[in-house]
């Protein structure tokens, strides 16, 4: 069924939010996360993550590298992991690439038509 406009506004009006939130997460929402330098996000933020994934929605977004560059790419987002105890976003490029983003590090996320 069609899901009622009033709740998709809501969740678009959240993605502005979603990669510049500061609160930071509990671990309640996910196993707990714990490195040195690895910022853990808000559980509001990483259900909005998941959600893109679900829908692999595509979106703008952009992330600082390990290097300290921010890089800027258009790409559909297809899921949300955790490894060598951090949180990433995985996305496939208009390429076919698959690239891998810790979300601590995503500075801007903005969910664009497929």
């Amino acid at each position: 069924g069609r899901r009622p406009m009033w709740r998709i506004a809501r969740f678009v009006a959240g993605l502005s939010s979603v990669a510049s939130s500061s609160r930071p997460a509990t671990g309640s929402c996910r196993g707990a996360v714990t490195t040195t330098d690895y910022q853990p996000i808000s559980c509001d933020s990483h259900s909005e993550y998941e959600l893109l994934a679900i829908r692999r929605s595509w979106v703008l977004l952009d992330a600082e590298s390990p290097e300290g560059k921010v890089q800027a790419l258009r790409c559909q987002v297809v899921d949300v992991q955790t490894r060598d105890q951090a949180e990433y976003l995985e996305v496939l490029t208009e390429g076919g690439a698959r690239r891998r983003f810790r979300l601590d590090r995503l500075s801007k996320l903005a969910r664009v038509s497929d």
